[in-house]
């Protein structure tokens, strides 16, 4: 049980962060604008937008964004149903961890 909480909180902080911070770039920052982070020349915050998946691939023609939500869809499904067993299982507080922050980060998306 523990474990499972803990999971869920890691999904929802991680989730919620990412959302505040995309609306915060979108309402703060001009596109194309960059803002070192802690004042470091290699970790930048840059406002971009991707239609595709990684690395901007397009994806299908006319129906490759409906196909990509798809697919993000069945993958969300497919951490939660794995989680879940790694959960039932007692895995290792790692491993939770880890998986949890890999759906949080697909949920976000």
């Amino acid at each position: 049980m523990q474990h499972t909480r803990l999971a869920a909180w890691i999904i929802a902080l991680v989730v919620l962060l990412d959302q505040a911070l995309k609306i915060w770039v979108k309402t703060h920052m001009a596109y194309g604008e960059e803002i070192p982070i802690l004042g470091a020349s290699f970790a930048i915050l840059r406002f971009e937008e991707n239609d595709g998946m990684a690395f901007n691939i397009q994806f299908a023609g006319k129906y490759g964004k409906l196909i990509l939500s798809l697919l993000r869809i069945v993958a969300m499904v497919l951490l939660s149903y794995y989680l879940r067993l790694l959960l039932r299982e007692k895995a290792r507080k790692r491993l939770i961890i880890g998986f949890s922050l890999v759906l949080a980060g697909a949920i976000g998306n």
